[in-house]
């Protein structure tokens, strides 16, 4: 696996001669997403025959935010995989690749490109996903969705069908470890404001974006897999926060059903407890833009708040920055002025384009972003919890996967 990570990154350095299939996770890259990325690029790697094809993983953030995904990084030192290996989103340009001609695409754990990425949809060519299928058919797409509890386990399910040859302990204890982990039991928004200089990662976090507050969601599943939601408000400036927190604290529609719990040794943080656990971020957001609507409007405006550190000039914490960064990041560099096109790295004139739609008004303002729809979302196949496993369901399972493999013999020996 080491090898296989270190020649992607040697390709990438030196293009020429090589096309790239990129095995592009989602934008939340959770443990889920990173895992089936770097596993399903293996496979394919594997079971290629071409020498000018590179097979790449690539976690869909920048480097720098990978260290706020504790887990996945804790999971996959676990494992072998140090971070120096990964590839990460803002090291690769995808754009300059798609108009060279040199990029195809699997999408795992997502089956729809984001608008900012919308001019790649052409070289799509599989999509593993368990979310609610969202994209066109496509005769040029492959597509493999299963409403299971992890993406990952579709991937294994290929992996053990096609090439059980490649199997070895460490990737074995991948697919297995990711698929144990990603039922959501744990420690929740407790075990997360306990780590290790997490106070200096926010307020970090906070100054490169220009933030003045943060909410955070968490859910969490118990023994008997019901789901439990905890909420976590950061802000260096405390009477912010406090506006903040009653915010939610007095929300209506729909009521949050808050109590406080412990922020452990983090000083500038509330945490809570959520009694409304169908309560998830698409019912939050519109509390918080409400709540800034009506300070906007009011006599004391949200710009006494910003702080003089607050070194890239943003004006104040408006309804705007909550659309612009909490809900989306549509058109990122793209500050709205006119710009010469030669200047667009990019090419093609795309980000112009979706402007175009958004201005024409294609989407309201109420509209949200396509997101994965995991269990931080609404919608989710888990969010009344996990689903049941009993014996039957094992043996069924099983069964498919022996027919199918005995069907695939039946017709091979046919030819």
């Amino acid at each position: 696996m080491e090898n296989f990570l270190r020649g992607c990154k040697a390709a990438l350095q030196n293009k020429d001669g090589y096309e790239f299939h990129v095995v592009l996770g989602n934008e939340a890259c959770d443990l889920d997403s990173v895992v089936s990325a770097i596993t399903l690029a293996y496979f394919l790697s594997k079971t290629s025959s071409s020498k000018n094809l590179v097979y790449v993983p690539v976690l869909n953030i920048p480097r720098e935010d990978f260290p706020l995904r504790t887990e996945c990084g804790f999971f996959l030192r676990e494992n072998g995989i140090s971070e120096e290996l990964l590839t990460f989103r803002d090291e690769v340009d995808l754009a300059e690749l798609y108009e060279s001609g040199q990029l195809s695409l699997s999408l795992v754990d997502h089956n729809v490109l984001p608008r900012s990425d919308s001019f790649m949809e052409d070289v799509v060519t599989e999509v593993i996903d368990h979310h609610v299928l969202e994209r066109k058919p496509s005769a040029n797409c492959r597509v493999t969705l299963e409403l299971v509890g992890s993406c990952n386990t579709l991937v294994a399910e290929k992996i053990v069908q096609e090439a059980p040859q490649i199997l070895d302990l460490q990737l074995a204890a991948l697919l297995r470890g990711e698929c144990q982990k990603d039922t959501f039991r744990g420690g929740g928004s407790s075990e997360f404001l306990r780590r290790e200089g997490l106070e200096n990662d926010l307020q970090v976090f906070c100054r490169k974006y220009g933030y003045n507050v943060l909410v955070a969601m968490v859910i969490t599943f118990t023994a008997e897999n019901e789901p439990i939601r905890q909420i976590a408000v950061y802000s260096q400036q405390g009477e912010l926060r406090k506006l903040v927190s009653r915010a939610l604290e007095q929300a209506t529609s729909p009521s949050l059903d808050l109590s406080l719990t412990s922020c452990g040794p983090c000083s500038h943080v509330t945490a809570y407890s959520q009694g409304n656990a169908s309560a998830s971020r698409k019912k939050v957001l519109p509390i918080l833009k409400d709540f800034l609507r009506k300070n906007d409007s009011s006599s004391r405006p949200m710009q006494a708040f910003q702080e003089a550190e607050d070194s890239k000039g943003h004006s104040g914490f408006n309804e705007q920055t909550l659309d612009n960064h909490l809900e989306a990041t549509e058109f990122p560099g793209d500050d709205g002025d006119q710009s010469d096109p030669q200047d667009d790295p990019k090419g093609r004139g795309y980000r112009s384009h979706y402007r175009k739609q958004m201005e024409d008004g294609i989407e309201d303002e109420n509209s949200f972003p396509p997101t994965p729809m995991n269990s931080l979302v609404e919608g989710c196949p888990l969010d009344r919890g996990l689903p049941k496993l009993t014996a039957e369901a094992i043996l069924e399972r099983i069964s498919r996967i022996t027919m199918g493999d005995t069907e695939g013999n039946s017709i091979t020996g046919g030819q």
